[in-house]
């Protein structure tokens, strides 16, 4: 009786997973031969004339945030950009982001 009520449970948290999952993990091979995994970015603020999307990237032992904010700024500006990150939530608790880098 056990085992089957472990079977129903499993399934059922299948189902719920797959029913309900809010991004597609996807994955690519990196020209060293390692691999990551990332999902599309997805809207984290947006008004008329700015917006800034986010996705999380991994390759099972490091997690970056990337983000990608509109207008993007031009490069010559975007290469002096080495500040750390300070993110303020709506319910007060502060993060503070390293810089790794840059790309265009």
């Amino acid at each position: 009786m056990k085992k089957m009520s472990f079977l129903v449970l499993f399934l059922c948290f299948i189902f719920y997973a797959e029913g309900f999952a809010q991004c597609e993990i996807k994955n690519r091979v990196q020209a060293d031969g390692s691999m990551i995994y990332y999902f599309e970015p997805a809207a984290f603020y947006t008004t008329k004339s700015k917006s800034l999307k986010i996705n999380i990237v991994t390759d099972k032992e490091h997690y970056f945030v990337a983000l990608q904010p509109t207008p993007f700024p031009e490069k010559k500006v975007g290469k002096k950009i080495k500040e750390d990150l300070i993110i303020h939530l709506a319910d007060n608790k502060t993060y503070n982001l390293a810089h790794y880098d840059t790309q265009y």
